[in-house]
């Protein structure tokens, strides 16, 4: 059975030449503008997919972001943390990494986040975006991950 499939109402500005040959393009295709767009934005994410894989650790931290649930997972051999600390006025994010070569630890590090702070949880996911350098692009994980990520059916 055919699922709902969810819409979100964007506005854009376009180019008027990009307008004309958009409507031009619908006219002989017989199909909608909005139909025409979308094909074009999920090739663009598709064709784009490795700055999509950039964001894994962020998805891969979502209970921590969303449920305030510590949370512990492994990528390509990158080890990430995140912790609430109890009873810590100042400080109460830790977020804890370390890159391994199979048993070799080769750099870990331990960086902590005032939650006070607007803008720790943005800080935080650009610190987890800057991991996704240190795992290969080709692994299994990142290669699942943009599976689902691409998924638009």
């Amino acid at each position: 059975m055919l699922g709902k499939k969810e819409t979100v109402q964007k506005t854009f500005r376009l180019d008027s030449k990009v307008n004309d040959n958009l409507e031009v393009l619908s006219e002989i295709l017989e199909r909608t503008q909005n139909d025409l767009v979308n094909v074009a934005i999920q090739d663009l994410l598709e064709e784009n997919d490795i700055w999509l894989a950039r964001n894994i650790f962020v998805d891969y931290a979502f209970d921590f972001f969303m449920n305030c649930d510590n949370v512990k997972f492994e990528i390509d051999e990158v080890s990430v943390e995140l912790n609430y600390i109890e009873n810590n006025k100042e400080n109460d994010v830790r977020l804890k990494v370390a890159i391994k070569d199979g048993n070799k630890i080769l750099d870990s590090y331990e960086q902590l986040y005032n939650s006070l702070n607007t803008s720790f949880k943005n800080d935080l996911k650009k610190e987890l975006r800057e991991l996704s350098y240190h795992i290969d692009q080709n692994c299994e994980e990142v290669t699942h991950y943009l599976k689902q990520v691409n998924n638009y059916k």
